[in-house]
């Protein structure tokens, strides 16, 4: 009996190391994001990135970073140029990346773009890519990251009370949800390594994480986007 007791300890033991504690969803705990899409089912189509800034470094600072990031992606980018008295605007694009750099001259600060429809490309690797990149220098004032994926789910009703549910699950707050017409459009603040350094405000309560789901004549969407959706949706 003794030695049925310690067989069965030991197999408990091996199985604890082997499959590690998860929620009850079965999910990682650690992205929160991908944790959705998972959730969802969903097949993402687009990662993107959008950062403000100040340097001093002027107008070449534009050309430099876009060598940066071709280099970075061994990329090379089909260039456009849009400029007037008040700021500068290079648009960049390939057959995988494309996004710009733009200067404002009055206040001498910068935003970059970055958006991405190969999955190899997903939002750690546009973060990393840009970060990799920056100047010491640069103050970084704001950024915004963003996730579409496809998604085939018959009742988004009950898909945006699900996802609601999980997000509760991993102590999410500050939640709004509101009907946009062609689905809904969420809100709320969540504890998530990757997002410890994005933040905003919805009538005075902080919020880290915003997504949408939407149905079009091309399909259903869910978009993930932190702290607020940054595109249009």
């Amino acid at each position: 009996m003794k030695k049925k007791l310690m067989l069965i300890m030991s197999m408990i033991f091996i199985i604890l190391i082997l499959f590690p504690k998860t929620n009850s969803y079965g999910f990682n705990n650690k992205d929160i994001i991908s944790d959705i899409i998972c959730f969802s089912k969903g097949d993402v189509k687009e990662s993107g990135l959008k950062i403000n800034f100040k340097e001093s470094s002027g107008l070449e600072y534009c050309d430099k970073k876009l060598i940066s990031i071709e280099s970075y992606y061994n990329e090379t980018f089909k260039r456009t140029v849009i400029k007037n008295q008040d700021f500068y605007c290079l648009e960049f694009a390939s057959d995988s990346i494309s996004g710009y750099i733009e200067y404002i001259y009055e206040t001498n600060t910068y935003s970059l773009k970055i958006e991405s429809k190969d999955k190899k490309y997903g939002i750690q690797e546009l973060k990393k890519s840009i970060f990799n990149i920056m100047n010491d220098k640069s103050e970084i004032t704001s950024y915004y990251t963003y996730v579409k994926a496809r998604i085939f789910n018959e009742d988004i009703d009950k898909l945006n009370r699900g996802i609601i549910e999980y997000c509760k699950s991993r102590s999410a707050e500050n939640i709004e949800s509101i009907s946009i017409g062609n689905g809904y459009s969420t809100v709320m603040n969540i504890e998530d390594e990757n997002l410890k350094n994005q933040k905003a405000y919805d009538n005075g309560k902080k919020i880290n994480l915003n997504y949408a789901l939407c149905s079009y004549k091309s399909g259903d969407y869910l978009i993930i986007g932190s702290p607020i959706i940054e595109i249009t949706y």
